[in-house]
């Protein structure tokens, strides 16, 4: 009798080698269980939204120009104290430091949320949005958190040059504080004006309308921060120069 039909069954019978775990299983083992809970709780337009701006050409661009502003700024207050030896630079500093970064937290970051919102509408893709089950609340409250949490990025990278108008003197800690904390607000006013405005239109001419009455807004809002800003900046100067 011929044995190979005998093993032949017992290749058949025996058990087939355990499988090599995949990389995405071996990285989903190695994920702490906090983080996965984290990230499962996470709104997932959160998420595609800032994957998607930091990947994009002008948020580096902006990014970038901020930083060399800041930092000519920073190079300017270094040589004008130490040659003249100002006491109270750092109203004038503070203010210059405040103007760089709101340009970019009153104008572009609020229109880059409308844009964002915009560009759903015009692509038809909102259907799809609703279709995942999200809702539209939870859509629009991930718009809303993601352009803050590029407004974070953007105020991580300022905040060093921000908090270094205080050791040029003639500014406290509160007043930067408080400052920086309305501005917060008046960010979270205009980026929720800006999503709004999105989700206006339904025609194309009326959303080239609302695109430019939107632009126009935003550049007069910003001018109307940044003079609320200076006002308040003089006024600690103004006290600091009489007390």
């Amino acid at each position: 009798m011929s044995e190979a039909p005998v093993e032949a069954a017992v290749s058949l019978a025996a058990p087939a080698p355990a499988a090599a775990p995949t990389a995405a299983a071996t990285t989903r083992s190695e994920t702490p269980p906090w983080l996965s809970r984290l990230l499962e709780r996470v709104n997932p337009i959160v998420i595609k939204e800032v994957r998607q701006g930091l990947r994009t050409k002008s948020f580096w661009i902006f990014f970038g120009l901020m930083l060399l502003a800041c930092l000519v700024i920073a190079l300017v207050a270094f040589g004008v104290t130490q040659d003249s030896g100002l006491e109270t630079s750092g109203p004038g500093f503070f203010s210059a430091f405040f103007f760089t970064l709101s340009t970019v937290c009153f104008f572009i970051i609020p229109y880059n949320a409308y844009r964002s919102l915009a560009r759903e509408r015009e692509e038809e893709t909102w259907v799809l949005l609703t279709l995942t089950g999200l809702g539209a609340r939870r859509v629009l409250r991930g718009k809303l958190t993601s352009a803050l949490v590029q407004a974070l990025l953007y105020a991580s990278a300022a905040g060093p040059f921000v908090l270094f108008s205080y050791y040029l003197n003639g500014i406290d800690l509160l007043s930067i504080l408080i400052t920086l904390a309305l501005g917060f607000g008046f960010m979270l006013f205009l980026i929720s004006i800006a999503v709004s405005a999105a989700t206006l239109a339904e025609s194309r001419v009326m959303r080239a309308v609302i695109h430019l009455g939107l632009l126009a807004s935003l550049l007069a809002m910003t001018f109307v921060g940044l003079g609320f800003a200076s006002s308040f900046v003089i006024r600690v100067l103004f006290n600091v120069l009489i007390f």
